[in-house]
């Protein structure tokens, strides 16, 4: 009988990156829903939960040993992609409902989501080419301790 030699999941050089920009969208999104939507109970529960499972599904891809490898981080990519996408649909929603967007509301709100969305944009495209990692040398600490990777701050060896 022959054994497959499954590689040991990898977490490290992306995983907390990636944990919290679903967890900084998620929490951020939910905060939308339920300041933007107070007067429409509905679409807040719909939305909520639609993103509750697409952050649950995409996190739950990182804690999972069995999908933790490097041969899934395209499809690591594509969920949180898919998920700072969605972000943007109860925004444009909101806008529908108010009528357009000449509504006082949204004109004192829907600035700041702009910038807020354009940051999670940002953060998954600097996710995505891994700026910071390939071109600072200091900050490539994946495969090694907390503690040389401290001292080499520090101390610039």
């Amino acid at each position: 009988m022959t054994s497959i030699t499954v590689p040991a999941p990898r977490r490290g050089d992306s995983f907390w990156d990636f944990v919290s920009i679903v967890t900084s969208v998620y929490v951020y999104g939910v905060d939308f829903l339920f300041i933007q939507f107070r007067q429409e109970q509905f679409w807040i529960a719909f939305y909520a939960l639609v993103m509750s499972i697409i952050a649950i599904i995409s996190i739950s891809m990182m804690f999972s040993d069995k999908i933790a490898h490097a041969c899934y981080d395209e499809s690591r990519s594509i969920w949180i992609g898919g998920f700072v996408r969605f972000s943007c649909v109860p925004i444009v929603h909101y806008v529908i409902l108010q009528g357009n967007l000449a509504s006082l509301v949204v004109k004192h709100t829907l600035p700041l989501r702009v910038i807020a969305i354009a940051l999670f944009v940002a953060s998954y495209i600097i996710y995505e080419i891994k700026v910071p990692e390939r071109y600072i040398e200091v900050l490539k600490i994946v495969h090694r301790p907390l503690s040389d990777s401290l001292r080499l701050l520090i101390f610039k060896k």
